[in-house]
């Protein structure tokens, strides 16, 4: 489970990431967002919540 800070984490890295890289498409976006999670260490339970969390962050934005 997600901590509020965590998740607010979370959404200010793919905001940022979406603003940074705006011809990217969902899957590559998603996977930059991925691949920063990996690099900050976050264990495997919570990168997958995290991309669900992006994931609905991406439909309320998009």
């Amino acid at each position: 489970m997600l901590t509020n800070q965590e998740k607010d984490d979370v959404i200010y890295m793919a905001r940022r990431i979406m603003l940074s890289n705006r011809d990217v498409e969902w899957e590559g976006w998603k996977q930059l967002v991925e691949d920063e999670l990996l690099q900050l260490g976050w264990p495997i339970e919570k990168q997958q919540e995290a991309l669900k969390l992006v994931g609905l962050f991406k439909k309320k934005t998009l």
